[in-house]
């Protein structure tokens, strides 16, 4: 006879006792207000709190929970006061402060290593800062602020342990010095006043400038010098007017270690030359005075070519990318893997042969009528005919026949994300190695047989279509966004049913549609027709027009998913958004047990949920609604008729 052994139980784990850094490692998944309220449970939490490293305040999040209360004044006298904490000052590591509009900042912290500020984006006002004392500061962050250059200069620039600077949305510098042998990292964002960048740091790997939308399509511009820049190996520049063909190729003379470069919105460059050894990443994005590249690097990955946006694209024909230019570019670039053309209208008849590529993405090329793709490594495919907005133009390239042409050949694809291909009617999807499908607004679909084994991710954006067959794995989720339906009659919901049939084996399924009334099948339908999702374990809906969430929405959703674990309904967005999460456990039913409810389902093989539901759980977004939850409450304790039920709101 074979004893078994009786688990031992745990002893219950105080956290006060666990060693400190463990400690505020579960406390950094709080928010600044929580980890405050435990400093008062026990000497022992205030001491974990005076010696937690990390510091952040938003003014934001305080003005949310005083709606309607002035707490400027006293957000300002608290964050003083915990600043001249002395316990916090030997300890801080990480100081954060968002949103707020303070005079003065002074932090004497030797051990900080981290400062971000942000002013208030509408209204800054000058604030002092003074970190004269935290040597050792190696990451420095300022937003909005209107400190000047001087102030910048004098005492960020000087810091000796400085690696990564970050100036974001600052009005007031026209001129700014980066002299600091330690630097690392620079970005300059969103300072429309900024024309002239200085910067002398031997260290320096990365480089960002990021201008607003009037330096990327005017005359206006910022002239970047480097004084030392052997050491950089990322260089992105956006919206600089002043870059030009002469600038460029200077820079990359001197940039010996540049491995990825990407220029946006930079006009001015008319006939460049990237010649470079080590560059493996290249983009050129949006630039719309180029007309002639040259490119000689062996060691390129990745290259991508975007001319202009999607409007842009629309109306003029990129002069550079033509089918000849491309054909010689690949022979070049014989390690390439991943390429991504865009908005090249000047394209027609195209060959991207090719033994290395694994990525392929051809975006808005309207000229495009024919594509010879030889890729065997090709793991990703991506091809999107213009957008939404272009009306009922057909792509004359993406046929029925020519995809299941390509998927014949791309034996290791595991990614097909196909968009606005209006020429697609019957589809047939048979791959032994896909694992994510995604069809977007290919609006001439009607019909589409999916064979594909290994799938774990599907997405549908479009019109109600007929599937023939979907086999995927069990563990696959899908996400089926739908247009607006023209007519509700009986042939548009059965239609609908039939459709979401085919999913009711996935794990997860999220439906997003635009009106309630998708969702709810006519009574006629429920009583002689199956449930289309039975096996589905989460079911997620979003609707877009929805004035609230009540039970007769719930009860539709129930018809259609009878035994879901989760149930998840969402309307609106932001603030104004309304959602309910309802979670469902379920009791086994023992052989030979009496139905509780034998008149619900009669002589179905499955039944729903209202049979052995042992606990049912309800979770809403918002206190307001409250009455919601109760309404769903009692529709659940009388549709289940169980006296041992339990329904918890929270």
């Amino acid at each position: 006879m074979i004893r078994k052994k009786r688990l031992k139980t745990m002893d219950p784990i105080n956290l006060a006792d666990l060693p400190e850094p463990i400690v505020h490692h579960i406390m950094s998944f709080l928010t600044t207000m929580d980890v405050t309220r435990l400093s008062v449970l026990s000497k022992k939490f205030f001491s974990l709190w005076s010696s937690y490293p990390v510091m952040e305040f938003d003014q934001k999040r305080v003005n949310a929970n005083f709606e309607g209360v002035s707490v400027d004044s006293r957000f300002d006298t608290a964050i003083l006061m915990v600043l001249k904490n002395g316990f916090l000052s030997k300890t801080l590591m990480e100081f954060e402060l968002h949103s707020c509009n303070v005079k003065c900042i002074k932090i004497d912290a030797p051990n900080l290593r981290s400062f971000i500020f942000s002013s208030s984006k509408y209204n800054p006002k000058p604030c002092h800062i003074d970190v004269l004392k935290c040597r050792n500061i190696k990451y420095f962050s300022l937003n909005n602020v209107v400190n000047g250059r001087d102030w910048i200069e004098e005492h960020v620039f000087t810091l000796s342990e400085l690696r990564t600077f970050i100036l974001n949305g600052c009005q007031d510098i026209g001129h700014i010095r980066v002299w600091n042998d330690k630097l690392e990292r620079v970005e300059f964002r969103g300072c429309n006043l900024l024309t002239s960048i200085e910067l002398k740091a031997t260290s320096l790997e990365s480089f960002t400038y990021k201008g607003n939308e009037i330096l990327a399509h005017g005359d206006m511009g910022c002239n970047i010098t480097f004084f030392a820049s052997k050491c950089i190996k990322y260089l992105s520049i956006k919206g600089a007017a002043l870059i030009t063909d002469r600038w460029l190729e200077v820079q990359l003379a001197k940039m010996t270690r540049l491995e990825r470069l990407k220029l946006e919105g930079c006009n001015s460059l008319r006939k460049i030359k990237v010649i470079h050894e080590k560059l493996q990443i290249l983009e050129l994005c949006s630039c719309l005075g180029l007309v002639e590249a040259e490119i000689h690097t062996p060691q390129l990955i990745s290259f991508m070519y975007q001319y202009g946006s999607e409007n842009i694209a629309m109306q003029q024909s990129d002069k550079m990318v033509t089918d000849q230019w491309l054909e010689a570019l690949l022979a070049k670039m014989t390690r390439l893997e991943r390429l991504k053309l865009e908005g090249c209208n000047s394209l027609r008849k195209i060959k991207v042969i090719h033994d290395k590529l694994q990525i392929l993405e051809l975006c808005s090329c309207l000229g495009l009528v024919e594509a010879e793709i030889h890729t065997p490594q090709l793991i990703s495919f991506t091809y999107q005919y213009g957008n939404e907005n272009a009306g009922q133009q057909s792509d004359k390239m993406v046929t029925d026949q020519w995809l299941e042409a390509l998927l014949a050949k791309m034996t290791l694809l595991e990614r097909l994300r196909l968009k606005c291909c209006n020429s697609l009617k019957k589809i047939k999807v048979l791959h032994a190695k896909l694992q994510i499908l995604e069809l977007y607004s290919c609006n001439g679909l009607e019909e589409a047989d999916i064979d594909t084994p290994q799938l774990v991710s599907f997405v549908y954006h479009g019109n109600v279509i007929e599937l023939g067959k979907m086999v995927t794995r069990t563990s696959c989720i899908a996400t089926l966004s739908m247009k607006e339906w023209t007519t509700y009659d009986n042939a548009s919901f059965c239609k609908w049913r039939n459709l979401l049939s085919f999913f009711g084996h996935f794990k997860a399924l999220t439906l997003i549609c635009n009106s309630p009334k998708e969702m709810m099948m006519p009574e006629l339908h429920r009583e002689r027709l199956v449930s289309p999702l039975y096996g589905l374990q989460h079911l997620e809906i979003r609707i877009k027009l929805l004035g609230k969430i009540d039970s007769d929405l719930v009860d539709g959703l129930l018809w259609l998913s009878p035994l879901p674990n989760t149930l998840h309904v969402s309307t609106g967005s932001g603030s104004r958004m309304q959602m309910i999460n309802i979670k469902f456990v379920y009791s086994h039913m023992i052989e030979g047990e009496e139905d509780r409810n034998p008149f619900c389902c009669g002589t179905k093989a499955v039944k729903c949920w209202k049979h052995h539901l042992k606990r049912v759980e309800i979770q809403s977004s918002d206190v307001s609604h409250k009455n919601k939850s109760n309404e769903l409450q009692r529709y659940f304790l009388t549709n289940a008729r169980m006296s041992d039920l339990i329904v918890s709101v929270n």
